[in-house]
Protein backbone atom coordinates (compact mmCIF):
# COMPACT_ATOMS: atom_id res chain seq x y z
CA UNK A 1 0.00 0.00 0.00
CA UNK A 2 2.70 2.11 0.55
CA UNK A 3 4.38 2.31 -2.65
CA UNK A 4 0.41 2.64 -4.64
CA UNK A 5 0.25 6.05 -2.34
CA UNK A 6 4.25 6.99 -3.43
CA UNK A 7 3.11 6.31 -7.44
CA UNK A 8 -0.53 7.66 -7.22
CA UNK A 9 -3.18 8.17 -4.67
CA UNK A 10 -6.54 6.88 -5.38
CA UNK A 11 -8.91 9.25 -7.31
CA UNK A 12 -11.06 9.03 -4.18
CA UNK A 13 -8.52 10.49 -2.06
CA UNK A 14 -7.14 13.28 -4.85
CA UNK A 15 -10.53 14.20 -5.06
CA UNK A 16 -11.13 14.39 -0.96
CA UNK A 17 -7.57 16.25 -1.13
CA UNK A 18 -9.04 18.49 -3.46
CA UNK A 19 -12.05 19.64 -1.33
CA UNK A 20 -10.42 19.56 1.58
CA UNK A 21 -7.62 22.35 -0.75
CA UNK A 22 -10.63 24.27 -1.41
CA UNK A 23 -11.90 24.90 2.40
CA UNK A 24 -8.95 25.51 3.74
CA UNK A 25 -7.86 28.44 1.16
CA UNK A 26 -11.12 29.16 1.44
CA UNK A 27 -11.53 29.87 5.00
CA UNK A 28 -7.74 31.50 5.23
CA UNK A 29 -8.48 34.25 2.50
CA UNK A 30 -6.32 36.82 4.37
CA UNK A 31 -3.63 34.34 4.94
CA UNK A 32 -1.34 37.21 5.26
CA UNK A 33 -2.05 37.20 9.02
CA UNK A 34 -0.19 33.68 8.88
CA UNK A 35 2.79 35.02 6.22
CA UNK A 36 3.36 38.49 8.17
CA UNK A 37 2.71 39.86 4.50
CA UNK A 38 1.71 43.52 4.85
CA UNK A 39 -2.45 43.73 3.47
CA UNK A 40 -3.39 46.86 0.48
CA UNK A 41 -4.45 50.04 2.56
CA UNK A 42 -8.20 49.24 1.17
CA UNK A 43 -8.19 46.31 3.50
CA UNK A 44 -7.75 47.78 6.60
CA UNK A 45 -11.67 48.44 6.87
CA UNK A 46 -12.51 44.34 6.10
CA UNK A 47 -12.82 42.05 8.86
CA UNK A 48 -9.50 40.83 10.26
CA UNK A 49 -9.92 37.22 8.24
CA UNK A 50 -8.10 34.43 9.72
CA UNK A 51 -7.16 36.57 12.69
CA UNK A 52 -9.58 34.49 15.59
CA UNK A 53 -8.76 30.86 16.48
CA UNK A 54 -11.62 28.80 16.95
CA UNK A 55 -12.64 25.34 16.47
CA UNK A 56 -16.31 23.99 14.45
CA UNK A 57 -18.44 21.54 12.59
CA UNK A 58 -18.40 22.27 8.81
CA UNK A 59 -20.07 21.04 6.18
CA UNK A 60 -19.40 21.36 2.25
CA UNK A 61 -21.07 20.45 -0.92
CA UNK A 62 -18.98 20.55 -3.87
CA UNK A 63 -21.07 19.96 -6.98
CA UNK A 64 -23.04 17.59 -5.05
CA UNK A 65 -21.01 16.22 -3.37
CA UNK A 66 -21.30 16.29 0.71
CA UNK A 67 -18.27 16.40 3.28
CA UNK A 68 -18.69 16.95 6.92
CA UNK A 69 -16.37 17.61 9.66
CA UNK A 70 -14.96 19.63 12.43
CA UNK A 71 -12.56 22.53 11.94
CA UNK A 72 -9.80 23.91 13.97
CA UNK A 73 -8.18 26.88 13.25
CA UNK A 74 -5.45 29.14 14.69
CA UNK A 75 -2.92 32.17 13.26
CA UNK A 76 -0.38 29.46 11.82
CA UNK A 77 -2.39 26.61 10.91
CA UNK A 78 -5.55 24.89 10.60
CA UNK A 79 -6.88 21.60 10.44
CA UNK A 80 -10.05 19.46 9.28
CA UNK A 81 -11.09 16.41 9.84
CA UNK A 82 -13.23 14.94 7.53
CA UNK A 83 -15.67 12.19 7.44
CA UNK A 84 -15.51 10.09 4.15
CA UNK A 85 -17.07 6.86 3.13
CA UNK A 86 -13.52 5.51 3.50
CA UNK A 87 -13.10 6.52 6.83
CA UNK A 88 -11.47 9.59 8.52
CA UNK A 89 -8.93 12.17 6.86
CA UNK A 90 -7.33 14.70 8.52
CA UNK A 91 -6.04 17.37 6.57
CA UNK A 92 -3.46 20.09 7.92
CA UNK A 93 -2.37 23.43 6.20
CA UNK A 94 0.60 25.00 7.61
CA UNK A 95 1.51 27.91 5.42
CA UNK A 96 4.69 28.76 7.15
CA UNK A 97 6.10 25.76 6.44
CA UNK A 98 4.39 26.08 3.09
CA UNK A 99 3.72 22.35 3.20
CA UNK A 100 0.29 20.01 3.89
CA UNK A 101 -0.39 17.15 5.76
CA UNK A 102 -2.98 13.98 4.75
CA UNK A 103 -3.56 11.82 7.35
CA UNK A 104 -5.19 8.83 7.14
CA UNK A 105 -5.17 7.31 10.86
CA UNK A 106 -6.42 3.64 9.63
CA UNK A 107 -3.78 3.24 7.50
CA UNK A 108 -1.03 4.86 10.15
CA UNK A 109 0.35 7.12 7.24
CA UNK A 110 0.30 10.85 6.20
CA UNK A 111 1.28 12.36 3.05
CA UNK A 112 3.01 15.74 2.77
CA UNK A 113 2.77 17.45 0.07
CA UNK A 114 4.37 21.38 -0.82
CA UNK A 115 1.81 24.11 -1.04
CA UNK A 116 1.83 25.72 -4.55
CA UNK A 117 3.91 28.65 -4.47
CA UNK A 118 0.44 30.96 -5.94
CA UNK A 119 -2.36 29.15 -4.88
CA UNK A 120 -4.57 31.50 -6.44
CA UNK A 121 -7.92 31.11 -3.49
CA UNK A 122 -5.76 31.85 -0.28
CA UNK A 123 -2.36 33.75 -1.67
CA UNK A 124 -1.68 36.72 0.51
CA UNK A 125 -3.53 39.73 -0.03
CA UNK A 126 -5.95 37.39 -1.51
CA UNK A 127 -9.31 38.67 0.40
CA UNK A 128 -8.65 42.38 -0.71
CA UNK A 129 -7.35 41.86 -3.96
CA UNK A 130 -11.05 40.31 -4.96
CA UNK A 131 -12.50 43.21 -4.84
CA UNK A 132 -15.18 42.76 -1.98
CA UNK A 133 -18.06 44.66 -1.74
CA UNK A 134 -20.48 44.57 1.17
CA UNK A 135 -24.09 43.67 -0.08
CA UNK A 136 -25.95 42.92 2.78
CA UNK A 137 -25.92 40.92 6.65
CA UNK A 138 -27.31 37.64 7.90
CA UNK A 139 -27.30 35.57 11.34
CA UNK A 140 -25.33 32.42 10.37
CA UNK A 141 -25.07 29.49 12.48
CA UNK A 142 -26.56 32.25 15.82
CA UNK A 143 -23.46 34.82 14.49
CA UNK A 144 -24.31 38.00 12.61
CA UNK A 145 -22.39 38.15 9.22
CA UNK A 146 -21.96 40.88 6.79
CA UNK A 147 -22.23 39.25 3.49
CA UNK A 148 -19.41 40.46 0.80
CA UNK A 149 -19.59 39.89 -2.97
CA UNK A 150 -15.92 39.17 -4.67
CA UNK A 151 -14.87 39.34 -7.58
CA UNK A 152 -11.73 38.37 -9.86
CA UNK A 153 -10.23 34.55 -9.20
CA UNK A 154 -12.67 34.00 -6.63
CA UNK A 155 -16.41 35.03 -7.84
CA UNK A 156 -18.62 34.56 -4.83
CA UNK A 157 -20.43 35.12 -1.51
CA UNK A 158 -18.74 35.18 1.92
CA UNK A 159 -20.90 35.78 4.98
CA UNK A 160 -17.77 37.21 7.47
CA UNK A 161 -18.27 37.85 11.11
CA UNK A 162 -16.85 40.99 12.76
CA UNK A 163 -13.66 39.37 13.72
CA UNK A 164 -12.94 37.55 10.86
CA UNK A 165 -14.31 34.20 10.89
CA UNK A 166 -15.83 33.05 7.44
CA UNK A 167 -19.88 31.21 8.91
CA UNK A 168 -20.44 30.87 5.26
CA UNK A 169 -19.45 30.72 1.84
CA UNK A 170 -20.79 29.61 -1.64
CA UNK A 171 -18.31 30.39 -4.76
CA UNK A 172 -18.03 28.95 -8.41
CA UNK A 173 -14.92 27.06 -9.39
CA UNK A 174 -13.17 24.81 -12.63
CA UNK A 175 -14.67 22.12 -10.47
CA UNK A 176 -18.06 23.45 -10.15
CA UNK A 177 -20.51 25.08 -7.60
CA UNK A 178 -18.96 25.33 -3.88
CA UNK A 179 -21.25 26.08 -0.73
CA UNK A 180 -19.51 25.62 2.87
CA UNK A 181 -21.42 26.28 6.31
CA UNK A 182 -19.74 26.96 9.83
CA UNK A 183 -21.53 25.88 12.55
CA UNK A 184 -21.07 24.95 16.50
CA UNK A 185 -18.40 27.70 16.62
CA UNK A 186 -16.11 28.19 19.64
CA UNK A 187 -13.62 30.98 19.84
CA UNK A 188 -10.36 30.04 21.67
CA UNK A 189 -7.23 29.26 21.16
CA UNK A 190 -6.02 25.87 19.68
CA UNK A 191 -3.52 23.21 21.28
CA UNK A 192 -0.41 23.30 18.68
CA UNK A 193 -0.36 19.54 18.75
CA UNK A 194 -3.37 19.47 16.31
CA UNK A 195 -1.21 20.87 13.82
CA UNK A 196 1.08 18.07 13.94
CA UNK A 197 0.90 14.56 12.44
CA UNK A 198 0.07 11.49 15.66
CA UNK A 199 2.67 9.64 17.28
CA UNK A 200 3.35 6.83 15.26
CA UNK A 201 1.93 7.92 11.97
CA UNK A 202 4.73 7.21 9.01
CA UNK A 203 5.25 10.37 6.74
CA UNK A 204 5.57 9.84 3.02
CA UNK A 205 6.15 12.97 0.63
CA UNK A 206 3.21 13.13 -2.17
CA UNK A 207 3.08 15.30 -5.14
CA UNK A 208 2.45 19.18 -5.44
CA UNK A 209 -1.37 20.27 -4.22
CA UNK A 210 -3.12 21.49 -7.47
CA UNK A 211 -2.80 25.73 -7.38
CA UNK A 212 -7.10 26.48 -7.17
CA UNK A 213 -8.80 27.26 -10.57
CA UNK A 214 -10.19 30.63 -11.27
CA UNK A 215 -13.70 30.80 -12.39
CA UNK A 216 -14.78 29.28 -15.48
Amino acid sequence: MSQQLRRRPGLRIRRLLALALFALASATLACATLTGAALPAQARALPPVGDTPYSGDFTMDSAGQMVTGRVFHSQKAERREIKAAGGEQIFILRPIEAEALMIMPAAGMAMRMPLPPDPGLAASEAFARLNPEVVGEETVGGEKTTIYQTSGKLDGRFWITDDGIIMKMSTRTARGDVTMTLTNLKRGDQAPSLFEAPPGIKIIDGGALPAGQPKQ
